[in-house]
């Protein structure tokens, strides 16, 4: 068994309203909010962009065009980094919150909690300067008008690691692990035949197999290679076809599932997994099957369900975890794991504490029954959207959640010390607390720098690893140190 520590983290974009008709340019008011982002030690961090290419992807082919870097009055505008050693930008026309490095699922549960609380925060601020209500966030990945937006899982992968096996090993998974984390959705898009509901909100919007873009014809294995780590030993695996998700256990599920399906990739472990003659139909198919029943043809096989490949998956971790004791949470995954594609075999809908799509297909079924409406009312479309409104006094999940309706891994005190506080095993630490020490010292960061002030010029840190950084490593240094000069003297002396 490898023993590397896991290295995951995610990325949210919220969808972003404004109740005013004359404020509906999603773009500044993505720049207003971040701009209002609370409490920050060092707001003028910049964020350094060097050694960044999203053009070149795993297979060495670059596409055309030249990465266009703000200048770095944009710079401090678009980008707010945070002591906890994560990152709220503007992406686009969203808003956006990336988790820093963790090394256990149930971490990554945590500090992407936090970032709705960030998020949150930045539009309750935004509310006190403007004088009333003044933006609606989602933490979804549609509007219902034809527009879909992103969540992103990063995984830290051995450069040795073939990319077709990482294809091939991971498709039939992500296109069938929507069983348990999708996020639920009221009808179809992209010109998708109609339905009532279905499990994924972003299955819809994907339509080839691999490719680097992630915006325009939408692939299920995403090739970019952008690894923000040292580039001879790691790849990045920028995993995009996965929905957001409100409920903790989903989002547990999500990134501790794939996880181990990478680490068994990496050891070799894995073996042979069915393979769907078309995963991208198969895809569409599977979100569209409500009784997780429906199978599509697989290469040299008979004909499997979503939950038939998810067993196969399952039952090879099984093996590997029997043999090779797993860290952290994640036998908690394991178990968890089996418990839930147990009760989704035996009833669907059962998993409505646990699972988005149920708890939301719950929720709206139960209101529609109520009031005598169908699947097609604008009032379903309407809960649906307001499901993930982060704002626990408008948002329909956070009503189920101060009800007791749904299942909760983390307790609120973690997940807002996680606001704050980084995590101490990864170099996501020493990030946060140059942020949080040095204040306006620091002049940027990245996921691999940190740009420090030290009086007569700038001096660049270099974290290229991932696992150094750390508080057992650096917090020595820390406490020793009371400026930027201080720290970078004792690191050059070694």
């Amino acid at each position: 068994m490898s023993e590397r520590p896991f290295l995951m983290g995610s990325e949210t974009e919220f969808g972003i309203a404004s109740p005013d008709p004359r404020e509906q340019n999603h773009i500044t008011n993505s720049m207003r909010l971040v701009g209002f982002c609370p409490g920050l030690p060092a707001p003028e961090a910049l964020w350094d962009y060097q050694g960044e290419n999203p053009l070149v992807d795993l297979y060495g082919r670059r596409m055309d065009g030249e990465r266009e870097d703000p200048d770095p009055h944009a710079n401090r505008a678009l980008n707010k980094p945070q002591t906890n050693g994560g990152r709220l930008y503007v992406d686009g026309a969203h808003p956006e919150y990336s988790t820093p490095e963790v090394t256990d699922p149930l971490d990554l549960v945590r500090f992407e909690a936090a970032g709705e609380l960030i998020a949150d925060n930045c539009r309750r601020t935004g509310e006190r300067v403007l004088g009333g209500r003044g933006f609606s966030l989602f933490k979804n990945n549609s509007d219902g008008k034809g527009n879909s937006y992103g969540y992103h899982e990063n995984y830290l992968v051995p450069r040795r690691v073939p990319v077709d096996t990482l294809l091939m090993a991971t498709v039939p998974f992500l296109i069938t692990r929507q069983v348990f984390c999708g996020a639920g959705k009221v009808g179809a898009e992209n010109g998708r035949p109609a339905v009532p509901f279905q499990l994924s909100q972003r299955a819809d919007f994907f339509e080839t197999l691999a490719e680097l873009n992630t915006m325009v014809r939408r692939p299920v294995f995403n090739t970019r290679d952008e690894p923000h780590a040292d580039p001879d030993q790691y790849l990045r695996l920028h995993v995009i076809p996965g929905d957001a998700n409100m409920s903790q256990v989903s989002t547990f599920l999500k990134v501790g599932t794939m996880a181990l399906v990478l680490r068994l990739v990496e050891d070799g472990a894995l073996g042979p997994v069915p393979q769907p003659e078309s995963p991208v139909e198969a895809f569409w198919i599977f979100s569209r099957d409500l009784s997780l029943k429906a199978t599509v043809p697989v290469r040299g096989g008979r004909g499997l369900s979503a939950l038939d490949i998810q067993r196969v998956y399952l039952e090879r971790v099984q093996a590997y975890a029997r043999a090779h004791p797993l860290p952290g949470s994640f036998p908690e995954v394991v178990r968890r794991w089996e418990v839930v594609l147990d009760a989704l075999e035996a009833d669907p809908l059962s998993v409505d504490r646990q699972v988005d799509w149920a708890i939301k297909h719950h929720m709206i079924d139960s209101y529609l029954g109520r009031k005598g409406m169908g699947w097609d009312s604008p009032r379903a479309k309407a809960m649906d959207i307001q499901y993930h409104d982060i704002d626990p006094a408008r948002g329909l999940f956070h009503t189920l959640r101060a009800k007791g309706w749904v299942d909760e891994l983390v307790a609120p005190e973690a997940i807002a010390q996680a606001v704050t506080q980084p995590p101490e095993d990864t170099r996501a630490w020493f990030r946060g607390q140059c942020l949080a020490r040095f204040g306006k010292g620091v002049y940027g960061v990245s996921w691999s720098s940190v740009l420090l002030d030290v009086g007569d010029g700038i001096r660049r840190i270099a974290t290229p690893n991932p696992f150094r950084g750390t508080r057992a490593i650096t917090g020595p240094l820390f406490d020793r140190c009371a400026t930027p000069r201080e720290l970078v003297a004792m690191l050059e002396r070694g």
